[in-house]
């Protein structure tokens, strides 16, 4: 089931719901000019009221409505409409899992986001029960590895800012037992504990800022000699001081 459509049913607005409180508290660490969202849940994105950005850009792979408080435009993360290191902050919300190259998108990204910027990526965890027992239940269709993920980052030039962040831990379907006050401990007991079997992960990472610092050897270039320099009404004059100096002391 697409990702679209995944989030109008009874598992999806419950995964909603959960992943919202852990973009929100990410989102709320983002600062600059300009942040891009992509994703293909526009209300999600209003989370991006909380953070300390100015302009924020929603990026739809297909057709969305227009909102007041967000530019809107369709594009796909392959191919960004955006020129190089404009932009301060990405957030894809179920955007990557989608792409047909995740490691095209991730370079197109690391090429509009400026040094220093900052990407969140919310995905469902490829080793989560969801992907695991499709069967079982109606889950989506895309997921991605965590830890792959956050490889190909580090080959782009990012780094960690927090470590991996799980949630959503119950089986693909849909039971009130598993919303019991019972599981509440065991489920905050795994997301403390970082446990990767979470059916959700968001990943917040920001691109190196890489500067150069020359180290300088004083001492060694105040014991280098300068090599003289040839000027030749210099030495003319030099030539006529010494014989002056010279016809002086014959006379003397």
């Amino acid at each position: 089931m697409a990702v679209a459509d995944w989030n109008s049913t009874t598992l999806g607005e419950i995964a909603l719901t959960e992943e919202n409180a852990l973009l929100g508290a990410a989102v709320r660490r983002m600062h600059g000019d300009t942040l891009l969202w992509a994703g293909t849940c526009p209300p999600t994105a209003e989370l991006s009221r909380h953070c300390m950005i100015r302009s924020r850009i929603f990026a739809a792979a297909g057709r969305c409505e227009a909102s007041e408080e967000m530019s809107v435009f369709r594009s796909t993360l392959e191919e960004i409409p955006l020129r190089n290191g404009c932009i301060d902050a990405v957030v894809l919300h179920h955007a990557l899992e989608q792409c047909a190259d995740p490691r095209a998108a991730l370079r197109e990204v690391a090429r509009v986001l400026q040094p220093g910027g900052q990407l969140i990526i919310c995905a469902y965890n490829r080793y989560g029960s969801w992907s695991l027992g499709r069967s079982l239940g109606s889950t989506p269709d895309h997921y991605l590895s965590p830890w792959r993920t956050e490889d190909w980052l580090e080959v782009l030039g990012f780094e960690a800012v927090l470590p991996i962040a799980f949630s959503l831990f119950r089986p693909p379907v849909m039971a009130a037992s598993f919303d019991a006050p019972m599981f509440d401990r065991a489920r905050g007991l795994a997301r403390r504990l970082g446990l990767g079997v979470g059916n959700l992960f968001v990943l917040h990472m920001r691109k190196r800022s890489l500067t150069m610092r020359p180290t300088w050897n004083l001492r060694g270039l105040r014991a280098r000699q300068l090599a003289g320099a040839g000027f030749p009404k210099l030495a003319v004059q030099q030539e006529l001081i010494a014989a002056r100096r010279k016809q002086q002391s014959e006379a003397s």
